[in-house]
């Protein structure tokens, strides 16, 4: 429940006013009157009056404002003073500071007799209340939820309460569910108009689900929004279901819509059963209801459904147990064709439809004696929505009963009768007459107490009956215009004095001469006014006694400035593009915005709205006495507002100018309630001054003030039990109904196509382009616009959709093997009333062919020349859907134009497909470092390219490789390091292009992906070689890479390796922090990337709580996913034989080592730094492991370990093996590339790379080696060899074995590269020839300019050697990375050493097919270790589907939830058209099993028979078995058999049109004759 009280705590503090000081008086002689408020930057405006000059001759009058800090002297924040010579009022301003601190300030106001401040007669101070908010600032995000991979897009627009732009800077930052600060944008600045316009990517594969939060800081305070982030895959087909938000138990039914279609929006027909599931709305809690359930037998395209409510409410047990239900109302929808289940729901709340009464302005009044006051009786539905009038004799009414109660202790009572008006709200005058004390009104509808409803007025107090009474008749005042105040008194006096107050801040004063007991008062209305002003009026009577009232209106400033939107086709109606038309002042900024009609309609808003402005703008008087304010509703949208001028509630003179936001300080008498309250016990007075009540009283319906029930005046309307009217801390509009809808495909539409801006031109107008949507939506445009002249101005929303008159819209698989057969699904729209005939044309290429069906179902495409073409008939406001078979006849990206021509219009699209060949992909690497640092030239090794120069095997049968399939690229880049930001990448490095295509959805990866961008950007802008707009290039993806790594951080500090894991890994948060520290020293970017550096405060304190206290090292919370950190050594202990963890204890302090040097940690920290530095200097010797021993060296060197440091370096150097003239760490021997002599000059030629079983081990034990020689200051010649073995040991262009050793090989050869101080002489000329090609010559020549960007070249054939020279100075990597697919050879696929480490036994057997045409084929793979050890490190599974088949991501995270507590599967994520499974391990059982189902998504036929298996361990790739299943019968489909061609009869989308190309002439008569038949005569 919102809290009742808000924006009402002025009723705790009434009595905090004051009254002048000094000597009695005979008359008074001052009045000045102060704001209660303070903010910062503000004119604050005091009135001053001086009454009456006696003795001196002037006054002063002295203020000031002062922030109070405890036990010190008050500081001084702003002063003036006026002196006055002569009786009269002046505005002395007082201008505070643009920053003031949150805390305690007053007022001071002081009276001198001479201006230099001396000769007091009288001060006064007391308290002011302290507010930041300087403007209001609206922020609105284009959509109320987003998805992974979607672009947040939003506006950030500070408005003054003059409606003005705001030209000023703020912070803006992004927070996630966390509470982490992903983003931040410091000091942004608003354009020339006042807004901020800002888009955030998403992370493609995971990122924090739930609720963000936008963040601005604009002038000291702190403005917020929220939206949501929904993980999101869609389905093969789409359900929706549409109901009303609310309606009533006495409704004829529930209804509701159906709509279902296929992902390219082509309907589905089938049966459907909607469901009916009761909740409790206030708690949401199941209600002691059964389900109920309404069959629909068929279904097609859309349904429509009506449950009668008379059924549900006996199924219910009456209609009264509906009210307060949520009814989910959900449709399980089943698709005849595929023969799936969708389902999806909607929610609708269920409300009495018994007519609620509300005194508007609240139950609690006070009056004046004789006069007359209006109150607002409203008459409204549960849901807000007015009560429409019957207009019957029938028609049930209000009745009223006034009762008036005097001080004579007389009563009398009136009851009338009365009929709801149109508007629903009665309007009723109560006149109290001279002797009235108190006023009851109940109100009750038809008769019925339950609807009753009570008002109590009392008498304003006033000692001596001094009153004074302010009333208007300006019902709706505007800006421009004038506003008539009615002044009347129940004495003679000369002058009445009076404010106009806005906002807080005094914006008018003057005085009115009373010739007569009635006056009218007429001011102009300003924008000083808006949105909601106050007129504060008093007078002091001849016995000194102040009366005092006040009025309180809405002032209209929406017609200041006015736009005007309009949607135009051009002379086109079916162009892709459309205007829309804008018309404001000239030079304004204009900001437009789309939204789905139907999120709009649920409270989606992404724009102005002059109620939403309204009240914003409103609460800079929040502290105050409110306008009158009704919101009307339908379906929970605002669709009306009332206002109406509202009296002060002020029960004394005092409270009339405290509850109008003011303080008067004056000699003379201003009355108020006697009380004996104490305020310092909490309790606050009731109007009569003797009862008393305490703040938990306000507002909980208990009226302690029997009598006046002041403790309930002000509090809000209560709709339901627990459920507030309008809270201020939520937007007007119910949004409930969003929520349920926010995994609708159709509504996950991205809307930034309609997320634009533009200035107007010198006239006034302009044109902004918008893309037509193709899928027939409709949509709302909103629109605002901005000028600095003329402020703001909110277009009417307008709802139409967008789509052209006839489009297409082209589906297909995006990726097929040569020999394969692409149905290209081919949606023909008609949006026009009549029926359309479109010709539908595909032109003739090279590179396909289009497939005919000649006589019966069998293909032929040997005759096919020309345009293809097909004549489709659409029924009006109809769909018609046809698929094309397009068969390739080569390799690579292929794209298909379709064109359609009709009546109405035409359309034209394009589709892009990629074809491979037939096959298992096989690729291998050579890797030279080419040294020329000491020496000007070199021949470099021929590079020996490993195919055949045949791929047919001749006398014995096969094939070597898939003919056309080899290709062999050369690849140069300069320095030592190898990475860099590749042309491929796009600046955005992760395994995917670094590692062999790894995904990436690890907790590991994900910060892998984010520190290989950090290293390589630290490492270019270090040497200058990177631009300002390349750098903003990688940050930008750096800010989507951190933002995907603190997806797995959790709020305890700890990283999890994946996303549904039952531990933290300890081993991942180690290796998290130190990636993060060194983020944090990528500070000097500018705004662009930012750290949190609060992460690495509680990583590294949940860190050292995996610390055993006693000896120092760090123990493993979960699963050892990388063995090279799994314990080798064991250690003695008091408590006998336990695991040593040196690895792990080495690389946590380390980390914390690293995260203590940057920023300041807990002093835990160090104390566990030193610890764990103890234990490994006491435990070094004790290991014989190379791995462990690199690390722990390393980190004794970094942790300061002086001693320990230098014994582990010489047993460091006691492990090391060479090879050539190479030096490295590992537990096997490693051979270097082989080099073998051919030819009759017997050449050298280098041959390609060989995996090891321990290559990622070794290649982290030599990094973390040579990290260690860097810190003890070796020689730069035994370093030298280190890297040259590392140089050798790339599997792939830029990587090493797996992610982590590729990690630690860029730390290593980056720190040893920064020492090269020659590195910006480097100039190198490499020239490369091929043996099969005499002519071929390709030079690359790398300079200071290109260092670090890789050159590549394609070698011209597919066999041979590559013979190379290098001249210059410098030092670079060459690779020649070749790539092949094979056939049904599995022999091929076993390459040493990688042999029979993982067996998925007879897997083949276990994928099987079903469906008449194999729709769906099942997957069941149970893979099991091989290995020497028990078990495998992380295990990698990626089954590769056929062509044309998608598995459901959703079903491969249920199987992950389901098996994760009885099996290591922890993830399981679809990429389209691979399937991808993560396990903890692999051990020697078959328990690990995963089952899925693949189904058909697009049509292929001959789908190629092989399909890729291949299992590998993660840190440890070379441990794999890549093998493929055979599917022959999918290869047999033939275009019909899969219903991919119009030409199929027994498919259910056959056309009958022909397929030849017709005469033109004849074509257009046709589809003319077609389309206007009424014209030819009968």
């Amino acid at each position: 429940m919102a809290n009742p009280t808000a924006g009402l705590y002025v009723l705790l503090g009434i009595f905090m006013t004051t009254s002048g000081q000094g000597q009695l008086q005979s008359d008074p002689t001052y009045v000045v009157v102060t704001p209660t408020k303070v903010r910062p930057n503000q004119d604050v405006v005091i009135s001053a009056t001086i009454l009456k000059l006696k003795f001196p001759d002037t006054i002063t009058i002295h203020t000031v404002i002062r922030y109070l800090v405890h036990k010190k002297p008050a500081e001084e924040i702003s002063s003036a003073q006026h002196t006055f010579s002569r009786p009269g009022s002046h505005d002395i301003i007082l201008k505070t500071p643009p920053s003031m601190l949150h805390g305690n300030y007053s007022i001071k106001v002081s009276g001198f007799s001479d201006p230099r401040l001396k000769g007091l007669i009288f001060t006064n101070e007391t308290g002011l209340s302290f507010d930041s908010k300087q403007v209001s600032v609206f922020i609105f995000p284009a959509k109320p939820w987003y998805s992974q991979k979607q672009i947040v897009r939003f506006r950030i627009i500070p408005l003054t309460t003059e409606l003005m732009p705001v030209i000023t800077s703020m912070d803006v930052s992004l927070v996630n569910t966390k509470g982490l600060v992903v983003r931040e944008w410091y000091s942004l600045h608003t354009n020339t108009q006042g807004v901020i316009s800002l888009a955030y990517p998403l992370a493609k594969q995971y990122t924090e689900y739930g609720e963000w939060t936008i963040v601005a800081k604009c002038l000291g305070h702190t403005y917020k929004k929220t939206f949501v982030v929904e993980e999101y895959y869609g389905p093969l087909f789409h359900t929706r279901i549409v109901t009303p938000n609310y309606m009533y138990q006495s409704s004829k039914a529930l209804t509701g819509k159906i709509d279902s279609w296929w992902i390219n929006t082509y309907p589905i027909k089938g049966n459907a059963t909607v469901k009916v599931d009761f909740f409790h709305a206030d708690t949401n809690t199941p209600a002691d209801i059964p389900q109920f359930k309404h069959p629909i037998p068929y279904f097609d395209t859309t349904a429509k459904f009506a449950i009668p409510t008379n059924e549900l409410a006996a199924h219910a047990g009456s209609e009264k147990t509906l009210i307060g239900k949520r009814l989910k109302v959900s449709v399980a929808m089943l698709d005849w064709w595929w023969n799936k289940t969708y389902t999806e729901y909607d929610s609708i709340y269920v409300y009495s439809d018994q007519i609620q009464l509300k005194f508007l302005g609240g139950n609690v009044w006070t009056f004046k004696p004789n006069a007359p006051f209006k109150i607002y009786i409203v008459a409204q539905k549960a849901d807000q929505s007015p009560v429409e009038s019957k207009a019957t004799e029938f028609e049930e009414k209000i009745e009223l009963v006034v009762t008036r109660q005097d001080s004579d202790a007389t009563e009398e009572t009136i009851t009338e009768y009365i009929k709801i008006p149109k508007k629903s709200i009665v309007e009723y005058w109560l006149r109290p007459n001279t002797k009235t004390e108190r006023i009851t009104v109940s109100a009750t509808y038809g008769g019925r107490v339950d609807t009753t409803q009570k008002l109590v007025a009392t008498r304003h107090w006033s000692p001596n009956n001094h009153y004074l009474h302010i009333s208007t008749s300006t019902n709706k005042p505007k800006v421009g215009q004038y506003i008539i105040f009615n002044i009347e008194t129940n004495t003679f006096i000369d002058y009445v004095y009076y404010h106009i107050v806005s906002s807080g801040n005094i914006i008018l004063s003057d005085r009115l001469a009373m010739h007569s007991r009635h006056r009218l008062l007429s001011i102009a209305v300003t924008r000083k006014m808006s949105p909601d002003a106050k007129i504060v009026a008093f007078y002091i009577a001849p016995d000194r006694q102040v009366a005092a009232d006040s009025l309180q209106f809405h002032v209209d400033a929406t017609g200041l400035h006015k736009i005007t939107l309009g949607i135009g086709r051009g002379k086109d109606l079916s162009a892709e593009e459309i205007k829309v038309g804008l018309k404001t002042k000239p030079l304004s900024y204009v900001g437009i915005a789309f939204q789905r009609i139907e999120i709009y309609n649920m409270g989606g808003l992404n724009s102005f709205t002059w109620p939403e402005v309204n009240r914003e703008l409103a609460t800079f008087g929040n502290h105050t006495n409110k306008t009158i304010t009704h919101y009307w509703k339908k379906n929970g949208q605002v669709i009306d507002t009332f206002y109406a001028a509202t009296p002060s509630f002020a029960h004394d003179a005092n409270s009339t100018f405290y509850y109008s936001g003011l303080y008067i300080f004056t000699d003379a008498n201003v009355s108020s309630v006697y009380t004996a309250c104490n305020r310092t016990k909490g309790e606050y007075p009731c109007m009569d001054g003797k009862s008393c009540y305490k703040a938990d009283h306000i507002c909980d319906t208990s009226a302690v003030c029997a009598r006046d029930q002041r403790d309930e005046m002000g509090c809000p309307h209560m709709l339901l039990p627990e459920v507030v009217e309008d809270p201020l801390d939520e937007p007007l509009n119910d949004i409930r109904p969003l929520w349920g809808a926010s995994k609708i495909h159709a509504y996950q539409n991205d809307v930034s196509f309609g997320w634009l801006e533009k200035y107007t031109k010198q006239s006034g107008g302009n044109a902004i382009t918008v893309v037509a949507s193709p899928i027939g939506i409709k949509w709302a445009l909103n629109g605002f616009a901005l000028n600095q002249d003329h402020g703001l101005a909110i277009s009417d929303p307008i709802i139409q959709p967008l789509q052209m008159w006839i489009y297409l819209i082209l589906k297909g698989e995006s990726k097929l093997r040569l020999g394969e057969t692409l149905a290209l699904r081919v949606l023909v729209t008609n949006k026009y009333t009549q029926p359309v005939d479109a010709l539908i044309s595909v032109p003739a290429s090279k590179d396909y062919k289009v497939v005919r069906i000649e006589g019966g179902n069998e293909p032929d495409t040997s005759n096919v020349d020309g345009e293809q073409q097909i004549l489709v008939s659409v029924s009006e406001k109809g769909k018609k859907m046809i698929y094309i078979p397009i068969e390739p006849t080569r390799t690579g990206s292929i794209t298909v134009p379709v064109k359609m021509l009709s009546v109405v219009g035409g359309h034209t699209k394009k589709f892009k497909f990629t074809v491979g060949h037939d096959g298992i992909p096989d690729a291998n690497i050579t890797s030279y470092q080419v040294d020329l640092r000491t020496r000007n030239a070199e021949r470099l090794p021929d590079l020996y390219i490993s195919v055949e120069e045949f791929a047919e095997i001749f006398e014995q049968g096969g094939t070597t490789h898939v003919a056309g399939s080899a290709k062999s690229v050369i690849s140069v880049i300069g320095d030592i390091i190898g990475i860099s930001f590749f042309p491929s990448a796009k600046y955005y490095l992760q395994t995917g292009n670094l590692i062999g295509k790894q995904p990436s959805y690890s907790g590991h990866e994900a910060t892998f992906n984010f520190a290989m961008n950090l290293y390589t950007l630290d490492m270019m802008r270090s040497l200058g070689k990177i631009s300002t707009s390349k750098v903003k290039k990688v940050t930008d993806n750096m800010n989507i890479a951190i933002q995907e790594m603190l997806a797995y951080w959790e709020l305890d500090g700890s990283f999890k390796e994946f996303r549904w894991n039952y531990k933290s890994s300890t081993w991942l948060s180690a290796v998290a922090l130190e990636v993060m520290a060194d983020g944090v020293l990528l500070s000097d970017v500018g705004d662009d990337f930012q750290m949190p550096v609060q992460v690495l405060n509680t990583t590294s304190l949940w860190l050292i709580g995996k610390q055993d206290q006693r000896t120092g090292r760090f123990l493993e919370e979960g699963t050892v996913h990388n063995r090279i950190y799994a314990s080798k050594t064991d250690i003695e202990t008091d408590e006998g034989t336990v695991d040593g963890n040196l690895a792990l204890t080495a690389l946590c302090v380390a980390s914390l080592k690293k995260a203590a040097d940057v920023t300041s940690l807990d002093a835990k920290v160090v104390r566990a730094i030193e610890l764990g530095s103890g234990y490994l200097a006491s435990h070094y010797a004790k290991t014989n492991d190379p791995l462990e021993m690199a690390i722990v060296t390393h980190t004794l060197l970094v942790a300061g370990e002086n001693s320990a440091s230098q014994q582990a370096m010489f047993r460091l150097r006691s492990m090391k093996r060479t090879e050539r003239d190479m030096t490295y760490w590992s537990i096997h021997n490693i051979p270097a590339i082989k080099r073998e002599a051919y030819g009759l000059d017997n050449t050298v030629r280098l041959m390609p790379k060989k995996g090891s079983t321990v290559g990622g081990y070794t290649v982290t034990a030599t990094s973390y080696a040579l990290l260690a020689f860097l810190e003890n200051g070796e020689s730069a010649k035994e370093m030298d060899s280190i890297q040259k073995f590392l140089q050798e040991q790339h599997l792939s262009v830029g990587g090493f074995y797996s992610s982590h050793d590729t990690l630690r090989a860029m730390q290593a050869l980056t720190k040893l590269a920064e020492r090269d101080q020659d590195r910006a002489t480097y100039d190198m000329t490499f020239t490369f020839r091929s043996d099969q090609d005499k002519d071929w010559v390709h030079s690359i020549h790398l300079n200071q300019d290109n260092w670090f960007e890789l050159q590549q070249v394609t070698a011209p054939s597919h066999w041979g050697t590559i013979q190379a020279t290098a001249r210059g100075h410098g030092i670079a990597l060459v690779h020649l990375r070749t790539t092949k697919t094979i056939e049904d050879d599995r022999d091929q696929l076993k390459k040493s050493p990688h042999r029979g480490i993982f067996d998925l036994g007879d897997f083949n057997r276990e994928i099987t097919t079903r469906g008449f045409n194999h729709s769906f084929i099942d997957f069941k793979l149970c893979p099991m270790w091989t290995g020497e050890s028990e078990q495998s490190g992380m295990v990698v599974l990626e089954v590769f589907l056929p062509s044309g088949y998608k598995a459901s991501n959703w079903g491969s995270q249920k199987l992950v939830k389901k098996k994760r507590s009885t099996t290591s599967l922890r993830a399981a994520q679809h990429l389209g058209g691979l399937e991808v499974f993560y396990f903890d391990y692999i051990n020697k059982s078959r328990l690990n099993c995963v089952e899925f189902t693949s189904y058909r998504s697009y049509p292929v036929a001959t789908v190629a028979e092989l399909t890729k298996i291949k299992i590998y361990e993660y840190y440890e790739p070379t441990n794999f078995l890549l093998t493929y299943y055979e599917k022959v019968e999918l290869n047999k489909l033939t275009p019909c058999l899969v219903c991919g061609s119009y030409q199929c009869p027994y498919c259910p989308f056959y056309s009958a049109a022909t397929s030849s190309i017709p005469h033109t002439f004849m074509l257009y008569l046709a589809v003319f004759v077609s389309f206007f038949p009424n014209i030819l005569p009968h």
